[in-house]
């Protein structure tokens, strides 16, 4: 058997870097610091984000419970949100997940890092890689869909 043939690329070059952690890392340098002295960004679930007497039990079996206390959590306030800035409405922004609110902000701070400007990477071959996960937005929105709010 011959060995494969790979297409010959361009190499990838990572020349911006835009982030948020658990931990309060909102940059860089800060996620650079938090890996250094080894933080952990874990947490105790805290009011008003989620009222963790009314729902944790040690036996995560137990209908209607969990067992966990805390997670990994952002420490940032996705309701601090310019949409002005991204061209969107109000309107828009209720039924935006909040974590894309966090995605666009990362994305724009990223270019920004790069030292160039959305106009100057606007028509080119440039990329923004994200990490980024969550469906529990969607999954409440989907509950009612004549009232996406």
């Amino acid at each position: 058997m011959s060995s494969p043939q790979y297409k010959q690329h361009e190499p990838v070059a990572i020349v911006g870097m835009g982030c948020r952690w658990p931990g309060g890392v909102r940059d860089s340098p800060g996620f650079w610091d938090f890996l250094r002295n080894k933080v952990d960004g874990w947490k105790e679930f805290d009011d008003p984000r989620f009222s963790t007497p009314g729902f944790h039990h040690p036996n995560s079996d137990r209908p209607g419970s969990f067992g966990m206390k805390g997670a990994f959590l952002s420490e940032e306030d996705a309701r601090l949100f310019d949409h002005s800035f991204f061209g969107m409405t109000g309107l828009e922004v209720e039924t935006l997940d909040p974590s894309q609110r966090k995605l666009l902000e990362v994305a724009y701070e990223a270019i920004e890092n790069a030292g160039d400007t959305w106009s100057s990477v606007s028509g080119t071959r440039t990329g923004v890689f994200v990490g980024n996960f969550c469906l529990d937005h969607w999954m409440i929105q989907s509950r009612d869909w004549d009232n996406p709010r």
